[in-house]
């Protein structure tokens, strides 16, 4: 019987070991497909010993800068800058560690990341009007940048953005986010985040929803 018991564990462990092994070549495999699938329009900006990478449309009295929400790259704002860029300047970028940007050895708050972005305008002599857009934690991120220079910003436009004390007013919801997001970064080497989204589908989810709105509306 204990004998049995053992064998199971043995083979529970090789399986185990086995899908670990299977998400990663699935993970590897396709992240190189997403680098090849996307056009590398942008630049590689040094910013203190690593370098972030930019997109600048370049032309543009306005400048409009945007910041992605938590664990998204600059890419999610491909369609939205297409059409700001027709009538200002649009820079989008990937934070550190993020897209096409290197890591980063300095700890990730919105203190470093604001004097990260700044460093970038700066080498590309960019000082104003700027209009800030945020989306969730890159919202948080655009406020800070808005109260630390204020003298460069036109406007400030939060889109579903986080709040700067929410961890201090919902402990228990953000104590669930910061396991779910520990359990993410351990699973993502694995695909299992990418084996998840890959169910999802944007646009059906918003066939789904648009009827509602219409009753709303």
């Amino acid at each position: 019987m204990q004998r049995k018991g053992k064998f199971a564990l043995k083979i529970l462990s090789a399986s185990i070991v086995m899908l670990l092994f299977v998400g990663f070549v699935y993970q590897s495999y396709s992240s190189y497909v997403d680098s090849t699938s996307f056009d590398k329009r942008g630049e590689m900006i040094d910013v203190g010993g690593y370098s972030l990478y930019v997109e600048d449309s370049e032309t543009g009295k306005v400048t409009v800068i945007f910041d992605a929400g938590m664990g998204d790259d600059s890419s999610v704002w491909n369609k939205v800058a297409a059409e700001v860029s027709q009538f200002s300047r649009v820079i989008t970028y990937d934070r550190a560690g993020l897209g096409w940007s290197e890591e980063s050895p300095r700890k990730r708050d919105s203190k470093i990341i604001v004097a990260e972005l700044h460093s970038v305008l700066e080498k590309k002599d960019i000082t104003g009007p700027i209009i800030l857009v945020g989306h969730s934690f890159g919202g948080v991120n655009m406020q800070r940048y808005a109260l630390t220079f204020p003298e460069y910003i036109a406007a400030l436009v939060l889109v579903d953005s986080a709040h700067e004390d929410q961890i201090d007013e919902m402990p228990q919801t953000n104590s669930l986010q910061k396991y779910l997001f520990k359990f993410g970064m351990w699973a993502a080497p694995v695909g299992i985040p990418r084996l998840y989204l890959s169910n999802t589908n944007p646009e059906e989810k918003a066939k789904k929803v648009q009827p509602s709105i219409n009753i709303l509306a």
